[in-house]
């Protein structure tokens, strides 16, 4: 893979994002599950989101359909020409499902005695960030901001809506610019947040997992994750290095980039 120190840009596009997810997932659950002391486990939970049929899943994509040729619709009858009796114009009768998006998310729960959920570790995805979708996440977020389960948020897309628990203004006024974010929000710690901002030209921040009372957090490595993610998925096969990422880098980032694309 190329030289990036943190996150690879290229790698937030529409079509290669749900594999980068997946593996993200797959690695931390992965990682987390060598670490974990005895008692404990790291799970993936699928999730379901209902999308209206116009929010679009991924709003950076515009997709335009011309027709080949003129459509072939009935001619209305003139409504001026003599008596004729008024017919509607022409119509489309359409069927729009609302669409069924499944995502996943790894949670660390208790393995002795009471089965419970300690912490959810959430990756967003462009589902997350925008529309409907944006709402129902921020509803599910709600609910673990006032519960007894941790709640780790990692935001590796530049685009979309700020999403995390973390309010954007407070975050500006103590880092004033980033790409990326990390939020750890701890159960029980009311409106204070842990947060990890960076930038594309920063490496990926090593953060931490909290557990129950009396034991120590654990470290979740992702630079090595996200490594081991790229090599599971099909990026070095299929990113093309030769067209700008999506979205598109500010002027100086993508000079930046261009040159270490170059090395």
């Amino acid at each position: 893979m190329p030289p990036f120190p943190g996150m690879n840009p290229y790698l937030e596009s529409v079509e290669l994002w749900h594999n980068l997810h997946h593996a993200l997932i797959t690695c931390i659950a992965g990682e987390l599950n060598q670490t974990l002391p005895q008692g404990f486990a790291a799970e993936m939970e699928e999730q379901v989101y209902l999308l209206p049929p116009q929010d679009s899943l991924y709003p950076d994509v515009a997709i335009v359909r011309r027709p080949s040729s003129t459509p072939n619709f009935a001619s209305a009858p003139n409504p001026t020409a003599g008596a004729v009796a008024l017919a509607p114009s022409p119509s489309l009768e359409i069927r729009a499902e609302p669409q069924e998006i499944h995502t996943s998310r790894v949670r660390v729960v208790t393995t002795r005695g009471r089965r419970e959920v300690v912490a959810f570790i959430e990756v967003l995805s462009p589902t997350n960030k925008e529309g409907e979708g944006r709402e129902e996440y921020w509803a599910k977020q709600a609910e673990l901001l006032d519960s007894d389960t941790h709640l780790l948020e990692i935001d590796f897309l530049r685009g979309g809506k700020h999403t995390i628990a973390a309010p954007a203004s407070t975050l500006a006024e103590q880092t004033g610019f980033w790409d990326y974010v990390v939020c750890l929000h701890r159960a029980g710690s009311g409106p204070v947040y842990q947060c990890w901002p960076f930038t594309l030209r920063d490496p990926l921040p090593i953060v931490v997992v909290p557990l129950t009372q009396g034991h120590p957090d654990i470290a979740l490595n992702l630079p090595a994750i996200f490594a081991q993610a790229c090599t599971l998925g099909p990026f070095a096969r299929v990113v093309d290095y030769s067209a700008p990422p999506r979205p598109r880098l500010s002027p100086n980032d993508a000079a930046w980039a261009e040159e270490l694309l170059r090395r």
